[in-house]
Order: C-alpha cells, then sequence, then structure tokens
C-alpha cells in the first residue's frame, strides 16, 4: 500500500490548492445531493416516457456538464495550464462523450429486435446479458481504430490494457482484500438488496424455457457483467486519461471521476459517493502504472463480491 499512498501525494503535490479540491468535492456533492433529492436522472435524462430517442441529446448534454464543469473549476483555480485554449482537449473531449453517449443508450438499436424476435419468456435474460456484452464488443473497435491512428506512437499499450512494464498484481489483490468488510457491510442495507444481484432468475422464464437450472443462467449473466466491468476500466481509466493526459495533463483524472459518479446516479447513495474517491484512486494508479489492470482487478472484484454477498443474503 506505501506504493499508492506515494502515487496519490505525487499527485496531490501536482495539484497542491486545498481550495480546488474543496470546490471539486463541494460541486460533486451538490449534484448528487440534487440527482437523489429529485431522482433527477430517473425523471429527467432517463424518463422512460420519453422516447429513448431524446435520451442521446439528453444524456450527452448531462455528461458533458459534468466533464466541463470539473475542467471549469480547475481552469479557475488552474488558468495558466490554459486547457480551453488547447484545440486537442476540444476534439478529444467531444469523442469521449459522443462514445459514452453512444454506449448508455446502445440498446436503442437492438431492443425492438429482441422484442420481436425472441421467445418472450427469455427476453429479460437476453437483454441483461446483451446490454453488458454488445455495448463494449461494439464500441471497442472504435476506440481500436482511434488509438490504430492517432495515439499508437503515444501510448504502446493501448491504453493501459497490455502494459509493458511489470504489474505488482499482490498490490493489486491487496486493495481489493480492502474493500471486502465495506461491501460485506453495505449488503445488509436495503438500498443494495433492491439493486444487486443484478440478475433474478425468479423475474424471467428462461430457465424453464431453457431447461436451464437457476445458476446456469446467473452464472452466464455474471459472466457478461464482469464483461462490461473490463470495458468500463479500458473506457475510463485506460482512453480517456491517455488520450489526454498528453495534451491537459493529468488533471483529466478530476473529469474522469467526477463523470464516473454521474454514472452512478441509478445505483445506492453510499456507491455513488465511493465512486468519486474510487475514481481518483484508479485513475490515479492507471497514469502512474500505465495499466488499467489494477482497476479491472479492483472494480471486477468488487462488482462479483457485491453479486455475491446480494445471493448469499438471499439464499
Amino acid at each position: 500500500m506505501k506504493k499508492v499512498i506515494h502515487y496519490l501525494i505525487e499527485f496531490y503535490q501536482e495539484h497542491p490548492k486545498k481550495n480546488f479540491l474543496f470546490a471539486l468535492m463541494s460541486f460533486n456533492g451538490v449534484c448528487i445531493f440534487l440527482n437523489y433529492y429529485f431522482n433527477f436522472e430517473s425523471n429527467y435524462i432517463n424518463n422512460p416516457n420519453v422516447y429513448q430517442g431524446w435520451h442521446f441529446l439528453y444524456y450527452f448534454l448531462f455528461y458533458g456538464f459534468a466533464w466541463l464543469s470539473t475542467f471549469g473549476i480547475y481552469h479557475y483555480f488552474y488558468p495558466e495550464k490554459k486547457i480551453f485554449q488547447n484545440f486537442h482537449f476540444w476534439w478529444i473531449s467531444l469523442i469521449i462523450l459522443l462514445i459514452f453517449t453512444v454506449y448508455v443508450n446502445f440498446d436503442f438499436f437492438y431492443r425492438y429486435w429482441v422484442y420481436e424476435n425472441v421467445h418472450y419468456d427469455v427476453q429479460y435474460f437476453v437483454m441483461k446479458c446483451l446490454n453488458n456484452t454488445m455495448k463494449p464488443i461494439l464500441i471497442l473497435p472504435i476506440i481500436y481504430f482511434y488509438w490504430s491512428y492517432y495515439d499508437r506512437k503515444h501510448n504502446a499499450s493501448f491504453y493501459g490494457l497490455f502494459p509493458k512494464q511489470k504489474q505488482d498484481l499482490k498490490l493489486y489483490f491487496l486493495m481489493f482484500t480492502i474493500m471486502i468488510p465495506l461491501v460485506v457491510g453495505a449488503s445488509f442495507t436495503n438500498d443494495f438488496l433492491n439493486q444487486y444481484p443484478r440478475y433474478l432468475p425468479e423475474n424471467s422464464d428462461a430457465e424453464e424455457y431453457l431447461g436451464w437450472k437457476d445458476w446456469q443462467t446467473s452464472l452466464l449473466f455474471e459472466w457478461c457483467y464482469g464483461i462490461d466491468f473490463v470495458f468500463i476500466e479500458l473506457f475510463f481509466r485506460g482512453f480517456v486519461i491517455f488520450a489526454l493526459i498528453r495534451y491537459v495533463g493529468n488533471c483529466v483524472i478530476f473529469a474522469m471521476a467526477t463523470v464516473y459518479v454521474f454514472i452512478h446516479f441509478e445505483k445506492p447513495l453510499g456507491e455513488t459517493i465511493g465512486s468519486f474517491f474510487g475514481g481518483l484512486i484508479l485513475g490515479v494508479l492507471s497514469s502512474k502504472t500505465d495499466s488499467i489492470w489494477g482497476g479491472i482487478v479492483i472494480h471486477l472484484g468488487i462488482a462479483w463480491l457485491m453479486e455475491a454477498a446480494a445471493w448469499a443474503h438471499r439464499l
């Protein structure tokens, strides 16, 4: 853990103004409060009563607000960085926001096909699996295309997925171990149990239709669930950071962490609050080690641990 603490101290020394950190945490705190008080995302951004095509625009503005507000706060305290005068900042930011907007709304492109062509008994199960596999599989080539033509010379590791330097896997597993009692403790709350596990056989007739056991459909879903978390790490701790860091420096980690908070707005409050600090730590770890494997091990481990804890309560 000394190594992680050293990385965090180095990162803090590169952005030493306490007022900035206070302002950024205050901004995130206000946004979290407003979202949970007014149920903002569910009522206004992801409202099922609104034609889903509009959700693309709503989410683009939603995440754009989080992204640009963070850089705006940073620019106020560090005007010498001149981030907003950097052309690369604007067009890479546009790419990042467009990709993730499409990502969160990608079921728009296959939802109706599933409802029209897949038997009703397995629609719930199929959509659950597709939502965690189709989006990363189809968006991954876009990121690879960008890397191949613009970033290969500057990032040979493909945004930390294939790091050149040796990784300390023991450190990653130690960090995951520290999270175990926190997850287990959170699993006793109603907010947690209302969200997890993410797939419940009792809500589907897929098992009867396919002739499978509950554990078989659940295991397949958890595998698909894991694929999505690997992509999330590649996108947030890989692409977002490494595509911009050579143009604006590692202050991009703050913006990544804020957007990361926004994608947790429909999850339990404690998880959303923790996502800010988790996003910062994993972002710093990624930038210092040129690897996203720390994030993959920790994030995927926590995700599956949360699922296991929820199942343990149900069983």
